[in-house]
């Protein structure tokens, strides 16, 4: 590489579409945008140079103008150091993030004299790429996919932007053959059946055998070999483990029950991944979704109030599954509490969308897909709306709920993962725990079901009990939950652990009761998790 960059100096070599001379670090604009449309390699070059401490040549009376003024301006040799460490910082503008000595090389060359830095930049495999929002913070370096076009470093306009895209899809995941040897034998024949059977009614591909099958989806490398090695999208779709093969490939459930750090577990979800998310969505439908009725003052009739809609989670979950780069080992993690559920994807959005695009816009018809073919297998089965649509649905069902917008991190693409909160429903929150999440006590909703007085101290009675509890409970929960609530009338409030001694009972089925007699409006709870008690509430 030395060689080649004295050669381009020595000759005098006009500044190009894989040329660029900088005279010093100092051109911090210049120098992020030129290795960013080095990176998107639009022209095809092997390579872009950017030289560093290289003034180019602009003489008004000779018309010479883009070549390597002699001698060369240069950089000191106590300077050199101190360059490179400016130009590693300016890399980390550019997303996908770029690697040192893999994507990006800076050759020291001496010349005239005087020393220079060559930064040869290879393309990416990755992108499209693009600086991010910080870049313009810091340097006002407007964001966008920069491409170089002659001399100048340059942001895609629209046309050449479906380009790029097309040009990074050829080098596509989901086509290629790089997983960890998966063939035809690895693929679950029950599966490809049960997709084509939710898919498609059509009566030869159901009847189809396995090798059939995955050439209709174009999924072997030897269309005619039973033994053919599998792309990695007939791995995602059809492999009974595909993270076996593509590590990071299944969903990681972290959950806290009831607000107690105390009590968390996990679970993974590891089959082929259009089962990933419709099963991440019916553990958190069937285990957390709840849905209340509560009875305002003044109204006949209940309202029905959800801590989260079921849909609207199970959009954002399918959208995490669709939008995750498989080349990322990262598994998809799905963070679950009592006020909030989080899904984070260790990559950021295909631009132009931005994070803040995500969280404030309702549109993405301009929208691009790591996985196009995948999106395309996910439709079929009602888990791909219609392009960029899903977010907006999400976001429509929060809206009927009554519960807080999205909210997307981080905003000025500070680490390279989006993370999007769904946060519970306020007014369920109240009622359900008598707080709201960054609302410390709040004052509680009224159930008109067990209206009292303010300073009406009066105890609730068994039968009272019996009735606000329901007709399903077994006779000894029953008579379970009557002694708490007369400890309650008695003492005024109760503690978890005073619970077990009383009853004799795991923690775990106290927590059952508890949720109970919350759920149906007999208790409220009070204080943080390690000194939470419950009281009456009226």
């Amino acid at each position: 590489m030395k060689k080649i960059a004295l050669s381009i100096i020595e000759k005098g070599e006009i500044e190009n579409d894989y040329i660029e001379y900088k005279k010093s670090k100092e051109h911090r604009y210049g120098i992020i945008k030129t290795i960013c449309a080095y990176c998107n390699n639009y022209m095809k070059r092997q390579y872009g140079i950017l030289f560093i401490g290289i003034e180019e040549l602009d003489n008004k009376v000779t018309g010479e103008k883009a070549i390597p003024k002699r001698p060369i301006s240069g950089i000191e040799k106590n300077q050199i150091e101190s360059t490179e460490n400016a130009i590693k910082k300016y890399i980390s503008y550019i997303r996908p993030q770029i690697e040192l000595r893999k994507d990006v090389h800076i050759i020291p060359v001496q010349i005239d004299g005087r020393y220079c830095l060559a930064i040869f930049v290879m393309p990416g495999n990755r992108g499209p790429y693009y600086t991010t929002e910080k870049a313009y913070k810091d340097f006002k370096l407007k964001p966008g996919k920069y491409i170089r076009i002659n001399r100048d470093s340059v942001i895609a306009n629209e046309i050449q932007l479906n380009e790029l895209v097309r040009s990074f899809s050829d080098m596509a995941f989901e086509n290629s053959f790089n997983n960890k040897g998966a063939t035809l034998r690895d693929l679950d024949f029950d599966y490809m059946k049960e997709y084509f059977y939710q898919a498609s009614k059509n009566d030869d591909i159901l009847n189809s055998s396995k090798i059939e099958m995955a050439r209709h989806l174009n999924l072997l490398e030897e269309p005619n070999n039973e033994n053919s090695r599998v792309t990695n999208l007939g791995v995602l779709m059809f492999a009974s483990r595909p993270s076996k093969y593509i590590d990071g490939a299944y969903i990681h459930m972290i959950i806290e029950k009831d607000g107690d750090v105390n009590n968390m577990s996990d679970l993974e979800f590891t089959g082929p991944i259009w089962k990933q998310a419709k099963q991440a969505g019916d553990y958190i439908e069937t285990n957390f979704v709840e849905t209340i009725a509560n009875f305002r003052e003044g109204q006949m009739n209940p309202v029905k109030i959800s801590n989260f809609p079921a849909i609207a989670v199970r959009e954002l979950i399918n959208n995490s599954v669709l939008h995750k780069e498989y080349r990322n080992k990262m598994p998809i993690r799905i963070h679950v509490y009592y006020n909030y559920i989080s899904i984070i994807n260790k990559n950021l959005p295909l631009p132009p969308i931005t994070i803040t695009d995500l969280e404030q816009e309702d549109f993405f018809d301009n929208r691009n897909y790591y996985n196009n073919e995948l999106m395309k297998l996910f439709k079929p089965l009602d888990l791909a709306e219609t392009y960029g649509s899903g977010i907006r649905r999400a976001k429509g069902l929060l809206k009927a709920n009554h519960s807080p917008e999205l909210e997307y991190s981080p905003k000025d693409h500070s680490s390279e993962q989006t993370l999007v909160k769904i946060k519970a429903n306020e007014e369920y929150l109240r009622i359900r725990y008598g707080k709201t999440e960054g609302i410390g006590e709040v004052e509680d909703v009224m159930d008109s079901r067990i209206k009292h007085d303010s300073t009406d101290n009066s105890p609730i009675s068994a039968e009272k009990t019996v009735e606000l509890i329901g007709e399903k409970l077994s006779t000894i929960k029953k008579k379970n939950l009557v002694k708490i609530v007369d400890y309650v009338n008695e003492h005024h409030t109760i503690k978890a652990e005073e619970i077990v001694k009383l009853l004799d009972k795991a923690p775990s089925t106290i927590r059952e009761y508890l949720q109970i007699l919350v759920k149906c409006g007999l208790l409220k709870s009070r204080g943080k998790t390690k000194d939470r008690v419950y009281i009456k509430k009226y």
